[in-house]
């Protein structure tokens, strides 16, 4: 079925359409249906039935109807807060621009730029000269400023030229006001001390505020002086390299640079760790841990002043040590430098010898000072080993023996030869093949020894802290090539220093000492006997300090606190029973060349039966300790225990 409709067609109702596709379903009609193609129509107009499924589209749109009306009032209201916070930040800028036109345009305007500060002075000043200058405080502005504080900061070692006092910093507070259009000026005069091209720094700082302001306002500046010369120089000749423990100099020249006399000048040495100084020409006017200083009264014009140090440096190989001399004036010679003239530091490396010299004594090891005591026989081992990879050729090694306490004609050696009018050991090629020729890496060991003088010797002569020194030199070539050769040369040395005797005895008296004794000689069972003790202390060939006697009184033996002479440092523990006697020192040939130290105490000793036919113990074991301040070597020695007996009697008898 195909029909057409004209623009005035207006639909059936959805029931007529139903029924009448109803009829066409079911009727028995039969024939061709010929397919028909569509065409196009015309854009009809159709009235939608809107109301269909009203009411279930009813209650989800009330829904979203409310949703949609509170979105809408969050909205609103985020509008207003937005609108609010525009208008306050614009409001903020407003003041803000406000505020620094009103500032920047003001007539009343105080910057920093309106005090300026400069300084009327020399660009440069010899060291330890007057440096006199101006700061000048400049107000180019319309404001008077009041209140002006002055510091100024200058660098390490400054002098005030009048105190002649050290100073780090200088405070003015200026009364003065400063007015518009106008200058304020401060004068200073100063000592500034460095080496030739050094830059010295003086700060400069005020601090101001203007007036009916209560602001502060603050600006700094900045003055650089330039060392340009020194009333006197050092020059520092010594080895850039040296071995550990081997002796080197340190030759020190103060110069004059000035046409007139400088006066009252010392020289600082500072010295590393692991330097000892074994000897100054001249001797230090001040000694202190690491440093030395020397005194110089004057140096006149063109003259030169010579100080020489000898010592030893130990360190590790490769190690650098740094030294520092300084030389200036004092305050009327105290060992305090006032002004820095000139400075000089440096380092010396810890080198590898091109020969190795290991000197080992039968008391020490190669390091220390070896220690014996009077009348004992030195034995001396020296290795001599060559750390180079070629070869060291004509050798030759002296051993000098200085110090006259020892025997010539006991001096042997075991390859050399001793002369013994030079004190001196001699080993070379002419008495050993083995000093001809000695290959890289390879070593040469050899034996020496001598005796030392006995007690009595030591005693007779007084020879007051005995050593002798033992100083080796070693010669060589090595043997680079075939055609070049280069010269060694080496030095070392060992000390022997021998210990002080101290000795120590004790009396047991009856009839003689400072006291009278009661009781019998030889002691009776039930009746108490008094007895003298004489402690005595004598003393070789060293000050020995800080003695200690010990011993302890046995238990049915009574200290009586008497002692002689008065004064004697006697301390008595009733608890342990332990007697004291101290010293602080002894000194050298105490009870020789002195007489000896004799204290004395008092005791009472009461015999029971079970003594009767015996010696009871009076005093118990001894010990005597003390510092030989010449070795530094702590002294120890023990005594056996003492009885009753005295020449008047000694044992104990019944009644």
């Amino acid at each position: 079925m195909n029909n057409k409709m004209n623009n005035n067609f207006e639909p059936q109702s959805d029931d007529s359409k139903i029924d009448e596709l109803k009829d066409f379903l079911y009727s028995r009609k039969t024939g061709e249906v010929k397919p028909q193609r569509s065409t196009l129509k015309k854009r009809e107009k159709i009235d939608l039935n809107v109301n269909w499924g009203k009411e279930k589209e009813t209650e989800e749109t009330k829904k979203n109807k409310e949703e949609e009306f509170y979105q809408y009032k969050i909205r609103r209201k985020n509008s207003i807060f937005y609108i609010a916070l525009i208008l306050s930040f614009l409001f903020f800028v407003g003041a803000l621009a406000f505020t620094f036109f009103f500032v920047s345009f003001s007539k009343n305007e105080i910057s920093l730029s309106d005090i300026e500060i400069s300084v009327i002075g020399p660009n440069s000043v010899k060291s330890g000269e007057d440096l006199p200058f101006s700061v000048v405080i400049d107000n180019p502005s319309d404001i008077v400023y009041e209140d002006i504080d002055l510091t100024l900061t200058y660098p390490a070692s400054t002098v005030k030229t009048l105190e002649k006092e050290f100073v780090k910093t200088e405070n003015r507070q200026i009364k003065k006001k400063l007015k518009a259009k106008g200058k304020l000026v401060e004068q200073f005069n100063v000592i500034l001390s460095g080496n030739i091209g050094e830059k010295k720094d003086i700060g400069i700082e005020i601090f101001y505020k203007g007036e009916n302001y209560s602001g502060v306002l603050n600006k700094q500046s900045n003055y650089t002086v330039e060392i340009d010369s020194s009333p006197v120089a050092i020059e520092l000749s010594y080895p850039r390299k040296v071995n550990s423990s081997e002796e080197f100099n340190i030759d020190i020249n103060v110069l004059s640079n000035v046409t007139d006399t400088v006066y009252d000048l010392i020289l600082v040495g500072k010295y590393p760790i692991g330097f000892e100084v074994i000897s100054t020409n001249p001797e230090p006017w001040f000694v202190e841990t690491m440093e030395n200083v020397f005194k110089i009264d004057e140096i006149k014009p063109g003259e030169k002043k010579s100080i020489k140090i000898k010592g030893i440096l130990k360190g590790e190989l490769g190690e650098e040590k740094y030294f520092n001399f300084a030389i200036g004036d004092t305050f009327d010679f105290k060992n305090e430098m006032r002004t820095l003239f000139a400075e000089k530091q440096d380092k010396i490396t810890i080198k590898k010898p091109d020969i190795n010299f290991a000197l080992v004594t039968n008391e020490d090891n190669e390091y220390k000072d070896a220690i014996y005591s009077a009348g004992d026989i030195v034995g001396l081992d020296f290795i001599l080993e060559n750390n180079l990879s070629n070869p060291i050729s004509n050798i030759k090694v002296t051993a000098d023996i200085v110090g006259d306490i020892y025997d010539p004609i006991s001096a042997r050696s075991q390859r050399g030869f001793f002369d013994s009018n030079k004190s001196r050991f001699t080993w070379d090629k002419n008495l050993s093949n083995s000093f001809k020729f000695l290959a890289g890496k390879k070593q040469i060991k050899e034996k020496i020894n001598f005796s030392l003088f006995d007690f009595d010797k030591i005693l007779k002569n007084y020879i007051k802290d005995p050593e002798i020194k033992l100083d080796f030199k070693i010669y060589g070539n090595s043997l680079e090539s075939a055609e070049a050769k280069s010269e060694i040369y080496a030095e070392f040395e060992k000390k022997i220093k021998l210990r002080t005797n101290l000795f120590f005895s004790e009396k047991v008296l009856y009839s003689e000492g400072p006291f009278e004794n009661t009781g019998e000689p030889d002691p009776v069972v039930g009746e108490k006997t008094t007895y003298t003790i004489a402690w005595e202390i004598k003393n070789s060939s060293s000050d020995v300090e800080n003695i200690k006697i010990s011993a302890k009184i046995p238990y049915y033996v009574k200290y009586l606190d008497k002692t002689s002479p008065n004064g004697s440092y006697f301390k008595y523990n009733k608890e342990t029973r332990i007697l004291t006697l101290d010293y602080k020192k002894i000194d050298a040939f105490t009870g020789y060349k002195n007489e000896s130290k004799v204290a004395y105490f008092q005791v009472a000793y009461n015999p029971t039966a079970p003594h009767v036919g015996t010696s009871p113990i009076l005093i118990g074991e001894k010990k005597v300790i003390g510092l030989d301040k010449f070795t530094n070597e702590k002294i120890v020695l023990n005594y056996n225990y003492s009885t009753i007996e005295t020449k008047d009697g000694s044992v104990v008898t019944k009644k």
